[in-house]
Formats: structure tokens, C-alpha cells, sequence
């Protein structure tokens, strides 16, 4: 017959631990009897669920360490139950309570950019992590409070929650982050508070000019756009002053992130033209690069024309125009203007025709010979000559009689 055994239990730590504490069960074995060391294996249980079996080591002792004993089934009735050998009979130990109670935690609160700028993106991590000799890994959500709101809460993944922000406002803004637990194994905490610095972002600003070069008393136009700096984002306000040969003019408000400046009164010669942006409550101001405008002066032209006759080759029947004549003048000093095209053109009943086009000599006079037309230009009695203008010189036109002589 199997000799009768005791088994007894004990805890480490006795009575209560935390959520995630290692608790040791030491099962001490003793027969009634001794005749020789008992054998076999020990299985602690908690209540109905066992929570592992391990072997007899020297002496009758059977040793478990389990960290996973919960809140929410405290106090645990846990027993040992020795299986028994060849020589010895089974025990149970008598029930030890163990009460779990929640774990302490501690809350860090850090920033990925600090200090930063108007309109970077900063993320607020929060690590939550047991205070020993609790252990595991928290679950629930972490609020972050900013300027006394709080956000919504954000799940911990892993041991962390985190939130990003890209709206902050410039200035000093005072953030924590407060955990929640969930399934009542870990106690909430408050973690240390954040200053967050934002300053103002800097600025570029580039200013174009259109058209460049220009002539004189045409209008121009300067376009500063401006535009923040990375990390910075957003879109500037404000005005911006465009100074032109040194002298700024009045401030003109930023539309987007562009601002105009247009003008025709830029006598002829070279301007040296800034812009500054003037900055906001988000941005610094920055200054652009400098644009130099050439200004070419216009030269004010005019034409003069010949009269001209239209006659009949009588041994072809062609009718044509001996010569088609036109000088171009400076107005201010009289002289001729070379190397300019002059188109002549007529306008009978029939329509517009063009009878050609010549380029102005040394003296400024055009010349067209033996110009070849049809009978139907003998109906009109004039003819124009035309200088389309380019970017020194002013267009001009002037028209001349047309005479048909038939002999």
C-alpha cells in the first residue's frame, strides 16, 4: 500500500503581488514515511485552470514562477497536487490566496521636434511602461491634452500612442498625456509635461519681372511669390514692398502666396528692383533676389510718300507702278531711319492689295520699281506705306496719290 503524503504550498511574494510580478509556487512534499526520496510531479493550479506541471527535484520540492495571474480573477485559490509514485500516495495542499492588484505605471511624454516651426509636423510619442515589480505590456489609450483640451484618445500599440500635429500656432503650447487602462491590470498615470516651442518658419521670396527688357512707358509687371521654408508649411499673409532704384513704393497684399506690382513710367536705362515680404504672426520676412529691368527709350517716327502713277505697258498689256517711294524720320532730330521694312499697299474696289515690301536705306527712304499690278487698281487714287514699329521704334503710316496714266 502507498504510504500517505502531505503537500504543502507557499507563494513568493505571500498574499498579494501585482499584475506582471513574478510570483513563485514552492510544493514541498512530505510522506508520512520515509523510506526513499519521492518522485513524480507536482501541478499547480488556480482554482480549476492549471497553471503548470513541473518534476520533483531533491529533497520533494516542485518550484513554478508565473507572471500571468490576473486582476480580474483575484484572489486566486491556488493549489498544489502532487501525482504520487510507486512508493507514494497523491496530495493536494491545502488552497493559498494570492491577491493580484494592479500595476503601477509610469507615462513618458516626448516630441520629435522641439522647438519647431509654423506648420511642421510634430509627433507626440507617449511610452507607457509598468513600474516594477509590476511587468507586461499596458493596453488601453493614452489622451493627449493640448493647452488644456484634450484630443481623442489614441490606442497603445505595443507600449505607445502617438499624435501628430502640423497646426500648431506659434508660441509656447503646454502638452501631456494621460493613460487610461483597459482591462483593469495596470493603474492610469499622468505622464511629465511638454513645452512646445514654435516659432515663426522662414521665408523665400523670388520676384520676376515681364516683359524684361521693356521700352519706355510700356507697362511692366513684378511678380514676388513667397514661399516657406522646410520644415515650415502653410501659406504666407501680409504685404509686400517692392523697392525700385532704392525708393519703395506702397505695400501690396499678398494674393496665395503671390503679390503684383505694375507700372509703365520706368524711364529708359537700367532699374535695379526688390521685394521684401514683410512677414505675419507665422512667418519671417525675407527679401528677394534683385532683378534689373532695362528700359529701352522709343524712337517717335514718320513716314512721308511720293505720289506715285500707274501706267500701261503697251507692248506687254502689264500695268505697273515705275516707283513706290516712303522715308522714315527720327521726329526729334529728322533724320532718316535705316534698315526698317516699309510695306506698300493699295486699296481698290476689290479689296486690300499689297504691292510689296522694301527695306530703308542710309537715308531712311524705301523704293519699290516697276511694281507689276492688275487693271482693277486704276479704280482707287491712293496708296499707303506702313511701318509696323518695333521695340525702339514707334509704327508709323502715310499715304500718297495713285494716278493712272494711260500713256
Amino acid at each position: 500500500m502507498a504510504t500517505p503524503t502531505t503537500t504543502t504550498l507557499t507563494t513568493v511574494p505571500a498574499g498579494t503581488a501585482v499584475f506582471g510580478q513574478a510570483v513563485t509556487l514552492i510544493a514541498i512534499v512530505t510522506p508520512a514515511t520515509y523510506t526513499t526520496i519521492p518522485t513524480g510531479t507536482v501541478t499547480f493550479k488556480d482554482g480549476a485552470t492549471t497553471l503548470g506541471t513541473t518534476a520533483l527535484i531533491g529533497g520533494g520540492v516542485a518550484i513554478l514562477s508565473v507572471t500571468n495571474l490576473s486582476v480580474s480573477g483575484s484572489p486566486h485559490s491556488l493549489t498544489a497536487v502532487y501525482s504520487g509514485d510507486a512508493t507514494y500516495a497523491t496530495s493536494t495542499s491545502v488552497p493559498v490566496t494570492l491577491t493580484i492588484t494592479p500595476a503601477a505605471t509610469t507615462t513618458n511624454l516626448t516630441s520629435s521636434a522641439n522647438p519647431s516651426v509654423f506648420g511642421q509636423s510634430v509627433t507626440f510619442t507617449a511610452t507607457v511602461t509598468p513600474t516594477p515589480p509590476g511587468g507586461g505590456t499596458p493596453t488601453g489609450s493614452v489622451t493627449f491634452t493640448i493647452d488644456g483640451t484634450p484630443q481623442a484618445p489614441v490606442p497603445l500599440v505595443g507600449n505607445q500612442a502617438s499624435i501628430t500635429l502640423s497646426s500648431l500656432s506659434v508660441g509656447n503650447h503646454t502638452v501631456t498625456a494621460t493613460y487610461t487602462n483597459s482591462d483593469g491590470n495596470y493603474t492610469g498615470s499622468t505622464s511629465n509635461t511638454v513645452t512646445q516651442v514654435v516659432g515663426k518658419a522662414n521665408t523665400t521670396t523670388t520676384l520676376s519681372s515681364s516683359p524684361n527688357p521693356s521700352t519706355s512707358g510700356q507697362t511692366v509687371t513684378f511678380t514676388a511669390t513667397v514661399i516657406p521654408v522646410s520644415p515650415g508649411a502653410g501659406t504666407p499673409t501680409g504685404t509686400v514692398t517692392f523697392t525700385i532704384d532704392g525708393a519703395p513704393q506702397a505695400p501690396v497684399t499678398l494674393v496665395g502666396n503671390t503679390a503684383t506690382f505694375t507700372t509703365s513710367t520706368l524711364t529708359s536705362g537700367t532699374h535695379t528692383v526688390t521685394a521684401t515680404y514683410n512677414g505675419d504672426t507665422n512667418f519671417n520676412s525675407s527679401t528677394s533676389n534683385t532683378v534689373t529691368q532695362v528700359v529701352s527709350a522709343t524712337i517717335n517716327t514718320a513716314l512721308t510718300a511720293t505720289p506715285a502713277v500707274i501706267k500701261l505697258n503697251v507692248n506687254t498689256g502689264q500695268f505697273f507702278i515705275p516707283t513706290l517711294s516712303a522715308t522714315l524720320t527720327n521726329t526729334s532730330t529728322s533724320a532718316g531711319i535705316p534698315g526698317k521694312t516699309i510695306t506698300f499697299t493699295a486699296n481698290p474696289l476689290t479689296g486690300p492689295v499689297t504691292l510689296g515690301t522694301a527695306v530703308t536705306d542710309a537715308t531712311g527712304t524705301a523704293t519699290l520699281t516697276n511694281v507689276p499690278v492688275q487693271a482693277t487698281l486704276i479704280t482707287t487714287d491712293h496708296y499707303t506705306a506702313t511701318f509696323a514699329g518695333d521695340v525702339n521704334d514707334s509704327p508709323a503710316t502715310v499715304t500718297a496719290t495713285l494716278t493712272f496714266q494711260p500713256l
